[in-house]
């Protein structure tokens, strides 16, 4: 089975830019061109999260024009630059979303493989929430997978980067969630975006990965007070390979622009 991971394009409408005068939509549309020529076609597309860049329904539509008719499934997270309201209105009729709850997270099962979405969007809150709502739901539905499984994606990182800027605004409740994980012995990875660099790390007795940007990435400073600044780096994405008898394999690829 294979996973593609699209994260953080900040898409916006024809009139505006993002990603620091990048053009958002031209990316994505290269982004949707690349899923397209993959040589092996991808069982599940994610989107995790700040896949707009205001979230307003102009953007979402914008969104929508260019992945709407992609011929794979497709789920989308929220992230920081996300609003659930318009995102659900717009994506939950293509069932990228769930139609109707509190928060946009959700649950399914490929090849084995639960695959559990977690929305962790706390609205004016940079490195975003976990409540306990939230945490109740994963604890319900780790238990229901116990001895099987489980693979997490959320926008938001539970762990720290080394970029002081961006581990200013870490996620609130990320230390039950590796409680949750570290309790259950199953969960293969924990896949992310938020932080537009691709990167790895032990977590939670399992791998950690946040995706790099489909739109642009951040530039690697380890500096001590550094703040995100924009690289020339290439846009990419990540491709999940997963096997019941090998586990979980994950390949960041460059996407060809025009």
């Amino acid at each position: 089975m294979l996973i593609a991971q699209l994260t953080d394009l900040h898409v916006t409408t024809p009139d505006r830019r993002s990603l620091g005068g990048a053009d958002p939509i031209r990316r994505a549309l290269a982004a949707a061109r690349w899923l397209r020529a993959l040589e092996t076609p991808p069982d599940l597309v994610l989107l995790t999260g700040d896949n707009v860049q205001r979230g307003d329904a102009a953007e979402y539509a914008e969104l929508l024009r260019v992945f709407a008719d992609l011929p794979f499934r497709v789920l989308a997270l929220p992230g920081n630059h996300d609003a659930r309201d318009p995102l659900r209105a717009a994506a939950a009729p293509l069932g990228w979303v769930p139609a109707d709850g509190d928060f946009l997270h959700q649950a399914l099962t490929l090849d084995g493989l639960r695959v559990v979405l977690l929305d962790s969007l706390d609205p004016g809150n940079i490195g975003g929430r976990l409540c306990d709502a939230r945490l109740d739901w994963l604890a319900e539905q780790l238990e229901s997978r116990r001895g099987a499984p489980v693979l997490l994606a959320l926008h938001h990182p539970p762990f720290d980067c080394g970029i002081e800027g961006l581990d200013a605004h870490g996620l609130q409740g990320r230390e039950r969630l590796a409680e949750l994980a570290a309790g259950h012995g199953g969960v293969v990875a924990a896949l992310s975006g938020h932080l537009h660099r691709a990167l790895a790390c032990w977590w939670a007795g399992t791998c950690a990965f946040s995706a790099p940007s489909a739109g642009r990435q951040f530039a690697l400073s380890l500096a001590p007070g550094a703040e995100p600044d924009w690289s020339d780096d290439p846009p990419a994405a990540a491709l999940h390979w997963w096997r019941p008898d090998r586990g979980l394999v994950s390949h960041v690829v460059n996407i060809p622009q025009d």
